[in-house]
């Protein structure tokens, strides 16, 4: 009987031990208090997840990816606001009806001071000087930093991380500003940004800053030695040369795979599938990381259906006139696509050189359509009276099959259909590159 006595007991004992020590859930709250709509995105390590709020307006996550203290960043419309989470931490985030936001549960008080402004600490004198000065300003910024964060005996577990991202938030906006300044580099500048960028490591990802500070330090030194403006540079030669940099200098395999991954996505997004076929080559040679390769294989796979000779479904729009119109009407000739909006002034920009290359090739077997995506069709009708526009011009609207089926990701955007209106090139050379753009058509067959 004591021998069944001591076994129930140490079973006990046992039990309680087994539950004391079940690792916590790490979980963010969100309560869409003010119900702003909108998406809502959580950011974290190199994952960005979409919240879906439920009907109380609350959206709930289980980041079991956390096995260290990291920073987070939570995106409703245009607003973005820092959380601090540690594993096990269940912490609440409440969103008020002027998307000001308020924290409770776990790391309350840290969260608190990350709504707080601070002063980043470089004048704008800082920038005129040396390398050797802006670094003295870089550093006293960074110590000004840290001695607030020591003032304050709640943030002492936060410290490390805070100042961290500090570093890095310091870095992406001040390494752009001081050279900026400069068309070229001097060697005591290349260097200094090379030697932040090797000194980086995976555990860099544990502030979403770092992305950024490492992306344009890569950018700055990849493109440099071209004599043009970065927005001249092509995708091509912009692409090829930052890959080529990035495999000579930056020995992590962290962080190589996660800017190799990182750019290869974003030319995937912007190019589609027909072009650049040696970067993808390269990619699947150089990127093992299951997760970066599942996402990259799901986005490609998904562009497959906008690849040359793929049929464009047949949508409908309206005219100027509240006719309806498809492309079904120019069966025989190519169709350059223009999508627009009166707001976006990137678009606008485009419209002289829309109208050189009408006139141009106004005898040619090929017609100009404008695609207008405004809030309503009386949106375009009173812009094209008032700016005297002519030609087709058709509203589409907020088609989200369209944006959907064709990966609209911002515009101006440029389309062109073959003479059967099958798709020719879902990613064409805007209007404004006028010396492509007429070597691209000139060399179309019957055009």
């Amino acid at each position: 009987m004591k021998n069944l006595k001591f076994i129930v007991l140490l079973l006990a004992v046992i039990t309680m031990y087994s539950c004391n020590n079940v690792p916590k859930e790490t979980i963010i709250e969100v309560d869409d208090a003010g119900e702003n709509g909108g998406r809502l995105l959580l950011d974290i390590l190199e994952t960005s997840i979409e919240l879906e709020r439920d009907k109380e307006g609350i959206a709930k996550v289980n980041l079991d990816m956390i096995d260290e203290p990291c920073l987070a960043l939570v995106h409703i419309g245009s607003v973005v606001k820092y959380i601090y989470i540690e594993p096990g931490d269940y912490v609440k985030v409440k969103i008020g009806e002027k998307r000001e936001f308020s924290y409770d549960g776990d790391q309350s008080a840290v969260n608190a001071f990350l709504l707080e402004r601070v002063p980043m600490g470089i004048n704008s004198e800082d920038y005129d000087g040396s390398i050797a000065d802006f670094k003295k300003a870089f550093d006293k910024a960074i110590e000004g930093y840290s001695e607030l964060i020591a003032s304050k005996p709640e943030l002492k577990d936060a410290a490390s991380v805070l100042i961290q991202n500090r570093i890095y938030t310091i870095w992406r906006v001040a390494i752009i500003k001081y050279t900026e300044r400069n068309d070229h580099l001097s060697k005591e500048e290349l260097a200094f940004i090379l030697q932040f960028l090797q000194t980086q490591n995976a555990t860099a990802f544990n502030c979403r800053n770092s992305i950024d500070a490492i992306d344009r330090g890569i950018k700055l030194l990849g493109l440099h030695g071209f004599n043009k403006s970065s927005r001249d540079i092509q995708w091509d030669e912009g692409t090829e040369s930052k890959l080529n940099w990035l495999d000579n200098n930056i020995t992590d395999t962290d962080i190589k795979q996660h800017f190799t991954h990182s750019m290869m996505m974003q030319y995937l997004t912007y190019n589609g599938v027909d072009k650049g076929k040696d970067f993808y080559k390269y990619y699947r040679e150089t990127v093992t990381k299951k997760a970066f390769l599942d996402e990259f294989n799901t986005k490609f796979d998904e562009l497959n259906k906008i690849q040359k000779g793929r049929v464009c479904p047949d949508f409908k729009y309206i005219d100027v006139n509240g006719e309806q119109r498809s492309f079904e009407e120019f069966k025989g000739k190519y169709i350059y696509i223009d999508l627009w909006a009166t707001w976006c002034g990137k678009c606008v920009a485009q419209f002289p050189y829309l109208k050189e290359l009408k006139e141009k090739y106004k005898n040619n077997n090929i017609a100009f359509v404008g695609l207008n995506n405004d809030r309503t069709h009386a949106i375009m009708i009173n812009y094209m009276k008032e700016n005297n526009m002519h030609g087709e011009q058709w509203y589409l609207g907020q088609n989200t099959e369209f944006y959907d089926f064709f990966n609209i990701v911002g515009q101006p955007r440029f389309i062109l259909l073959d003479r059967e209106g099958k798709i020719y090139d879902s990613y064409m050379p805007r209007a404004d590159q006028m010396d492509q753009i007429t070597s691209y058509f000139d060399q179309l067959e019957g055009i």
